[in-house]
This record gives C-alpha cells, structure tokens and sequence, in this order.
C-alpha cells in the first residue's frame, strides 16, 4: 500500500518536520493544508475534476465564478472560444462592445469579458472544480489518498513561508517539482468518467543534511 495520509496524521507530521507548536502557526496550520490541497490539485489538473458550467455574459462583460470552481480552464461563447488574456489588457480596452473575444479572472468571484457584449450572452465555461479540503470533519479525500507525498510538501512550503523559516523552502520546492512532474506523467490520460485514477505514493526523504 502506499503511502497516504488523514488530516490528523499531517498535521502532526508536519509539526513534527517543522519543529513549531507555536500557537499563530497552530491555528494557521488549517488555512495552509487548505491551499496546499488546492495547489496539488490545480497542478495535477485531471480531468475527472473538469466540469463544463452554462453561465450569462453580462452587458458589463461579467460572468460570475462559483465557489466551487478552483480553476477556469476556457470559456466557450457566440460560437467560438474566448482567448484568455492578462487583466491589464482586458481593462485597456475599456468599454469596447462586441462579439465576445476575450477573458481573465477579475477577483475570486468574477471573470471579466471583452468586447462586453451588446445583451446577455450565454456560454459555456469549462472548470476544475474544487475537492473539498481536509479538516477534523473531513479527514480525507483523494488527494490524502493518492498525492499524500505531494500534499505533504506543499503543506510544508506554505508552513516554512509563513514560520519565514526559509531555509528548506528551496529543498522542499524542488522535491515537489519532481514529484508533482513523475504524478503528471503518471495519472494525466485517466479517462474522465471511466474509472477513479489510483496512484500509489512513496513518502518522502525529508531528513536534514549536514
């Protein structure tokens, strides 16, 4: 079997890696797990998560995010796909009205659309959706299951940033490199709905070197 992980188990292991019980850290440790969770599952992106929404293109050119979106992938609207573009441009080009062109996130709860079109547009927009994250109440999930080593040096990235402990960020951010590369390989080309991808993890050499 390999190696996996529940909620309580991280925390603990993570502590443990870290060295700190200091208590901001503490009640900060489940925020950090949270984005850990997201991140892992944003760069395994695999298309079991994918998820095609209908949604309105306003007249202000606003399509409105749900929370359960962790990631646009494209927006299909008026026949074609919208190209994504940087906010800086979609703003430059003001209040241009039009066909619909194209995209980018404007805050967590909104995507901004240019030209804006003349009336209510609908399309179709293509997301990963968000797994729910662990918690006391939810101690695992997929990514705990399948991606423990992954989630482990993530948990321990955003842990070391926010200790500004810094040291081993580099050490832990390359390992991760590796791993989520070899994960990518390994599990991308899972069909979407013809069986739940299983990969068995290793546990990572986290020891210090001297």
């Amino acid at each position: 079997m390999g190696y996996t992980l529940t909620y309580s188990q991280l925390v603990a292991e993570v502590q443990t890696i870290v060295e700190s019980d200091n208590d901001e850290f503490v009640q900060n440790l489940p925020k950090i797990i949270a984005r850990a969770h997201d991140q892992v599952q944003r760069d395994l992106d695999l298309e079991m998560w994918r998820d095609i929404a209908p949604k309105t293109i306003a007249t202000n050119g606003i399509v409105a995010r749900e929370d359960t979106w962790l990631k646009v992938l494209s927006i299909y609207a008026a026949g074609d796909f919208l190209s994504r573009r940087s906010l800086d441009y979609i703003r430059a080009c003001g209040l241009a009205q039009g066909v619909p062109k194209y995209w980018s996130d404007l805050s967590e709860t909104q995507i901004k659309v240019t030209p804006m079109p003349t009336e209510a547009t609908n399309c179709d927009v293509e997301v990963l959706k968000r797994l729910p994250s662990l918690s006391e109440s939810n101690p695992s999930s997929w990514i705990s299951k399948n991606a423990a080593d992954l989630l482990l040096l993530q948990t321990l990235i955003g842990s070391e940033v926010f200790l500004v402990g810094g040291e081993r960020v580099a050490e832990f951010a390359a390992l991760y490199k590796i791993l989520v590369s070899s994960a990518i390989d390994e599990l991308r080309g899972s069909g979407r709905r013809e069986y739940e991808p299983v990969r068995e993890a290793a546990k990572p050499n986290l020891e210090k070197t001297t």
